[in-house]
């Protein structure tokens, strides 16, 4: 899994930008949770920000961001070894990681 953070470029005031000139702020926090263990307390500190989890079995992302600040938070599936295999739908093999006997999406 990885969490990507897109923050909205206007800037509001009180944010802390003391490391500006570098553009890093510090927009928020943000951690992953392992059952009911909170992990490292990570600054959200840049306009497009991602996190990863640090040990195996991360069961959700918690995030707050400082008064004032806008984003769009996405959580995004890595394949990160082997293909899952094939599963079975109507006598067909498909496998959506892999893109075998996927249809294809028209819009």
């Amino acid at each position: 899994m990885r969490a990507q953070i897109t923050v909205s470029p206007v800037i509001p005031p009180g944010v802390d930008s003391s490391y500006g000139e570098f553009h890093f702020y510090k927009f928020g926090v943000c951690c992953w949770t392992y059952g009911n263990f909170r992990g490292q307390v990570e600054y959200i500190n840049s306009l497009l920000f991602c996190s990863e989890p640090k040990y195996q079995g991360a069961t959700s992302f918690e995030y707050w961001f400082f008064p004032g600040v806008q984003a769009h938070v996405e959580v995004i599936a890595q394949v990160q070894g082997l293909a899952p295999q094939d599963v079975v739908v109507n006598g067909i093999p498909r496998n959506p990681v892999t893109g075998k006997n996927m249809p294809l999406v028209v819009e």
